[in-house]
Parts: structure tokens; C-alpha cells; sequence
């Protein structure tokens, strides 16, 4: 058995005062870093706001139906972010970012060229108002 040992660096943070601890806020490389992430996490959980009207054809109004659309979601999300960190520990995480940034851009094209039913849509612009 492996004795627990407290973790020195713990106990030195409990020292710090308040002006130390948000001194980091003072450089301009933090402050940008934090609002970038605080917009990407915006921009991440916004659309949980919108999906019971995004999933309303789908679940013809039924709540157990979109809570299992949306158990998929969140059980797909946490195996991406999952994946990524692997990907990223692997081969960085500015590479990871932009091909996952690309692989997205590619799926929301290929979604706005297919219908509900995911058939490619004609490509005549009278048909792009009907529905299905």
C-alpha cells in the first residue's frame, strides 16, 4: 500500500492573496486566450437551446424520443472530446482543430445539399423552398 502524501503545491496556493492569484489577468495573451474560450463554449452550448426545434421532425413532439436524441448527442460529443485529447496529446492540437474544423465545415455542406431523408437535393432553385 502507497502512502497519500499532501501536495506541496496545494498548500502554496493557499498562501497566495487575491492580487496574486488574478495576476495572470494582466497580460494580454490570458485575457485573449480566456475570451476566445469563453466564445468557443458559447458558441458550443448554444445550440443545446435549439434542439428540440431542430429535433422536432424528427421526434413528432414526443419528449422521450428527444431526450434520446439528445443522450446521443451528449454520449457522441463526450467520445469526440475524448478522441481529440488522444489526438491532440498525439499530434498537437492545432493540427486536431483544424482537421476537425475542416471535417465539419465539410458535414454542414454536405447537409445543406441533401434533404430531410438525406437524398442529395437537385440542385434546381425552385425546388430549394418545397419540403418533403
Amino acid at each position: 500500500m502507497v502512502p497519500v502524501t499532501q501536495d506541496t503545491r496545494w498548500k502554496a496556493l493557499g498562501t497566495l492573496g487575491l492580487r496574486q492569484r488574478l495576476a495572470p489577468l494582466g497580460d494580454r495573451q490570458v485575457l485573449g486566450r480566456l475570451a476566445l474560450t469563453m466564445v468557443v463554449f458559447t458558441g458550443i452550448y448554444l445550440p443545446y437551446t435549439y434542439l428540440s426545434a431542430v429535433y422536432e421532425p424528427a421526434t413528432g413532439g414526443h419528449g422521450g424520443t428527444l431526450a434520446l436524441l439528445m443522450l446521443v448527442f451528449g454520449v457522441a460529443g463526450t467520445i469526440g472530446n475524448l478522441a481529440a485529447g488522444v489526438l491532440a496529446d498525439r499530434f498537437g492540437p492545432r493540427r486536431v482543430i483544424m482537421v476537425a474544423a475542416l471535417a465539419l465545415t465539410a458535414v454542414f455542406l454536405a447537409a445543406t445539399a441533401t434533404d430531410r431523408f438525406g437524398r442529395l437535393r437537385s440542385g434546381c432553385p425552385a425546388d430549394a423552398g418545397q419540403r418533403d
